[in-house]
């Protein structure tokens, strides 16, 4: 699969920051391809993913960590080659994604230990807690290895000389 990209100019490079799980950042949309680039897009953030700013075709470069005030500052930097369209599949993968299955997976394990803890069931309501939340942490990491494996496909970019028409 290859998708049209076509040159950025400086003043078009997205400012990606987040503070507190709020403001742009990067999702990524497909595997790396043999240059090691991809295509990602960038979203605003409020805790999940609300609104897709635009798409682009990138490298990751370094990531660092420095202390800082109360915590540590996360930065990862990309370098970015060029400006494509956005793929409402990928917008929509995204959403279920981050407002379904992510949500789910946090939320449901929590519920059920809260509830077997709330029941007056002796020793084994600890146990069957502790199992219910391996097997769900379990079920959610294969899940997640099953989306960066298949559902992100490597994408090729065919350059072209500027944004096509609509």
């Amino acid at each position: 699969m290859s998708d049209p990209v076509w040159p950025l100019s400086p003043d078009e490079i997205p400012e990606l920051r987040t503070d507190s799980g709020v403001g742009i950042m990067l999702l990524h949309n497909s595997r790396p391809d043999a240059g090691g680039r991809f295509f990602a897009t960038a979203w605003l953030v409020i805790l999940l993913p609300v609104l897709p700013r635009g798409r682009y075709y990138v490298r990751q470069g370094a990531s660092s960590e420095s202390p800082a005030l109360g915590g540590t500052v996360h930065t990862t930097r990309y370098e970015f080659f060029g400006r494509s369209s956005v793929r409402m599949s990928e917008v929509i993968r995204c959403y279920v994604f981050g407002w379904l299955v992510v949500p789910v997976f946090f939320l449901l394990p929590s519920a059920a230990v809260l509830w077997w803890l709330t029941q007056d069931s002796g020793w084994s309501s600890g146990l069957w807690g502790f199992l219910a939340v391996a097997v769900w942490a379990t079920l959610g990491t294969l899940l997640f290895i099953q989306y960066r494996r298949r559902w992100r496909p490597v994408r090729e970019a065919h350059w072209v000389p500027a944004r096509p028409s609509a």
